[in-house]
């Protein structure tokens, strides 16, 4: 029997185990090239999705955004490993070569079939509202959702994860942190739903 009619014979939900098992392996990769970041694309992708979902998305859509979430930082795997460790503050180049990683990890899942709708969340995870972000300098709702989205769930994680590669802040002053760079840094809504997923009064 050739291989691919194998595949195609398999029940949907083991195809589903095996592309999630092989996505959360390939996360791992990920944050083991990022010292002292040992879950973080996972939770990032788990935090996401629970956005998403409050926000009342579909569940296909929140499906996508929870795997965007799991390869947004997919395109480090791609720089030199010198710069993702340095302790002390990055200079100009230094930051020339972070600021590819989106376009980097973008290009490489838009390849892949299985991933290739969750390449401009990918892409686009560092833009800002305003307009000051990273790499095109998207504002406002040009900004993909799920892009906006993992921009959320991705800072929130990095200023709260005790594994984080600075000193973790309560959840309180985090969310404190994310409401007043909203409108700014962050989509206001993405926040107000995050902060209905932790439970946070504000």
């Amino acid at each position: 029997m050739a291989p691919d009619s194998t595949i195609s014979s398999c029940p949907v939900e083991d195809v589903e185990a095996v592309l999630q098992g092989m996505s959360r392996l390939i996360a791992s990769a990920i944050d083991r090239n990022i010292p002292a970041r040992s879950t973080h694309s996972q939770r990032v992708a788990a935090l996401a999705a629970s956005i998403a979902e409050r926000l009342g998305l579909p569940s296909e859509e929140a499906r996508r955004i929870y795997f965007a979430g799991l390869f947004h930082d997919f395109g480090k795997l791609f720089l030199p490993s010198n710069i993702l460790i340095k302790t002390e503050p990055l200079s100009e180049d230094d930051w020339s070569f972070i600021e590819l990683h989106p376009q980097l990890g973008a290009t490489f899942l838009e390849r892949i079939p299985p991933f290739t709708s969750t390449a401009k969340d990918v892409l686009y995870h560092h833009e800002r509202i305003d307009g000051r972000g990273y790499p095109r300098g998207l504002s406002g709702e040009d900004i993909p959702l799920g892009a906006r989205i993992i921009a959320v769930a991705g800072s929130f994680d990095a200023m709260t994860a005790s594994d984080s590669y600075r000193a973790s802040v309560k959840q309180d002053i985090a969310c404190d942190t994310l409401l007043e760079d909203s409108g700014t840094h962050f989509d206001g809504g993405v926040v107000q739903a995050l902060l209905a997923v932790l439970g946070c009064r504000r």
